[in-house]
């Protein structure tokens, strides 16, 4: 795997022709990390005031040692706190629901990354405020990551959780007005993180980061989709990158769940690796694909009904193998089939697509339709689409054969990490999974498989097939 505190820094020429930076100037994951924060801030800081931004959790077991490292090494810090519930950061969390899972929930009324959290932070500001130190996992992140880009003032993170792959990513996951919206971030200046905190991180915290890892597989088998059919740019530094880290991260998938601190700091180091990766090529592609489309719909849809929200890794988790069937039902066609299916597909109307939209996100349809209408296709543009598709399957198929993991491979993986890998764990039922696989593609315009799906005229059986044999199992 990449060395991250080699690639701190550096300029990369690659060979998809264009000149990579790799803008985090320090980076490091090792036992005692924090220790060595006052001399990373002086390094990069020439003076001015610490904004330390933690929640109650976060500053009990991270963000004390931090503020106490900064005054004792005479700095000036100031703290905004926010408030959260209370949950134990201890080694032995495990679900009451599903015996050896850990629970995929988030604790009653988590911090959300919304207005309401940013403008806490942006009060916190002071005049001579000079960076701002995010303790906590990925919603902590996300605040700061957007205060910093608005304002300015730049940030080092600390992480007290291996939970989500956003530490070194420049975009921001924000939830506006119930809608699921990603907007422009800006890298830290420094990733600060401790293996003596990340191992004792809450147990459900560290499987959801097992579960984004395991996204990965899915998103670069979009990726790879988007560059055979369509020419979409792939930078291969990037996706190697992104490769490497996933496959360091499912080596020793028992040794996340016994938290062993090699197995964590690979955990850790991957999540890292996979912001780099998007920050070579300037988007969320090589770590983001259908498999996330549906976290994100779930996401929505629980956020309009005032559901309990699971983890956004171990939403991706779950929705992985689901992806996988897709793939493995498509790539398992050949090409007469592909091209019966292009002869007599059926277009979609405008009309009855903006119906679909309306009817399967309610009160959020005008928000995607804005997003992503601007790839839905006139009713004559679907057709050639569709025998376009059949013209190049053999092609297309090939390429995707060597990339598509075995959805029941990704289960054990998830299972023996100790993380959720059934919609049923995170109260998906049948009918929510087969809403989920036909209208997801909705809520971006990246092409992924379920769009192929739709492309060719087989969403909807193969939708139905999945969740079938899903709730089979």
């Amino acid at each position: 795997m990449y060395n991250i505190s080699d690639l701190a820094g550096r300029s990369i020429e690659c060979d998809c022709g264009h000149r990579h930076e790799v803008l985090i100037k320090h980076m490091e994951v090792e036992s005692g990390a924090i220790n060595h924060l006052p001399d990373v801030c002086r390094k990069l800081f020439a003076s001015g005031n610490a904004l330390l931004v933690a929640d109650d959790n976060t500053y009990k077991v991270a963000g004390a040692r931090v503020y106490e490292a900064l005054i004792n090494h005479g700095f000036n810090a100031d703290i905004c706190m926010l408030k959260r519930p209370s949950i134990g950061y201890d080694a032995d969390e495990t679900s009451a629901a599903q015996a050896g899972i850990s629970s995929p929930w988030e604790p009653a009324d988590a911090i959300a990354t919304d207005e309401r959290s940013i403008v806490r932070i942006m009060v916190a500001l002071k005049p001579d405020t000079a960076f701002l130190l995010a303790v906590g996992s990925g919603t902590i992140n996300d605040l700061v990551r957007f205060v910093s880009s608005r304002t300015g003032i730049p940030y080092i993170s600390i992480p007290t959780a291996p939970s989500v792959d956003g530490y070194a990513s420049t975009v921001v996951p924000l939830l506006m007005d119930g809608f699921k919206r990603t907007v422009p971030g800006t890298y830290p200046t420094a990733i600060i993180a401790d293996t003596d905190v990340l191992c004792n991180a809450p147990s459900p915290m560290i499987a959801a980061g097992f579960g984004d890892m395991v996204g990965k597989l899915t998103a670069l088998s979009d990726w790879k989709l988007g560059h055979v059919l369509d020419d979409e740019y792939l930078c291969q530094t990037s996706f190697d990158m992104m490769s490497s880290a996933v496959q360091k991260c499912l080596s020793d998938p028992a040794g996340i769940r016994q938290r062993k601190p090699d197995a964590i700091k690979a955990l850790m180091e991957g999540l890292i690796l996979s912001g780099i990766a998007m920050m070579l090529v300037g988007n969320s592609r090589p770590a983001s694909g259908s498999e996330h489309h549906m976290a994100h719909y779930w996401e929505m849809l629980f956020a309009q009904k005032g559901f309990r929200q699971a983890y956004h890794g171990a939403k991706v988790g779950i929705a992985t193998p689901v992806i996988a069937s897709v793939y493995k039902k498509l790539t398992d066609m050949d090409e007469t089939q592909i091209k019966a299916m292009a002869d007599a597909y059926t277009p979609v109307s405008p009309s009855v697509r903006r119906q679909r939209v309306a009817d399967a996100f309610g009160q959020l349809a005008d928000e995607v339709i804005a997003e992503s209408s601007s790839v839905w296709l006139s009713e004559d543009e679907q057709k050639q689409r569709a025998h376009y598709i059949a013209e190049r399957w053999t092609a297309i198929r090939d390429a995707l054969r060597s990339s598509v993991p075995d959805p029941q491979e990704i289960k054990r993986l998830l299972a023996d990490a100790g993380a959720a890998y059934s919609a049923g764990h995170i109260n998906v039922d049948a009918g929510l999974l087969h809403q989920t696989l036909l209208n997801a593609m909705y809520i971006r315009t990246r092409y992924t498989v379920l769009r192929l799906a739709d492309d060719i005229g087989c969403l909807e059986n193969l939708a139905a097939e999945v969740t079938k044999e899903a709730f089979l199992e």
